[in-house]
């Protein structure tokens, strides 16, 4: 089983609603270009190297070809779900980053 976390750039604080909106956006934009994203922006950069250095064997696949300008959408093995999730609640606001989950449809952290 697998769980789905994004990740995004966001300039100011979302309500839940909101910010499911902003995902079904962002990811409706991001889809249809696969393999063809644009270039991620530092703050992505930075929470991916965070990632990888906190989790040297993920629970995830393809992290780096997941970027996509602000944002990034990670499938995670459930057994590791939790631990990164917890992570990024904890690091990624710290880059101006917002953490969502589309199954609670819920913002998990933000700046």
């Amino acid at each position: 089983m697998t769980i789905d976390i994004a990740i995004w750039k966001q300039g100011g604080r979302l309500s839940d609603a909101a910010a499911y909106a902003e995902f079904e956006r962002r990811f409706e934009d991001s889809d249809p270009r696969f393999p063809n994203y644009r270039e991620p922006v530092a703050e992505l950069t930075r929470l991916a190297d965070l990632l990888e250095a906190a989790f040297p064997d993920p629970p995830w696949e393809d992290l780096r070809d997941s970027l996509d300008g602000e944002f990034v959408y990670l499938t995670i093995g459930s057994d590791g779900y939790q631990e990164v999730e917890d992570f990024l609640a904890a690091e990624a606001p710290k880059l101006g980053l917002l953490v969502f989950s589309p199954l609670s449809e819920s913002v998990v952290a933000q700046s």
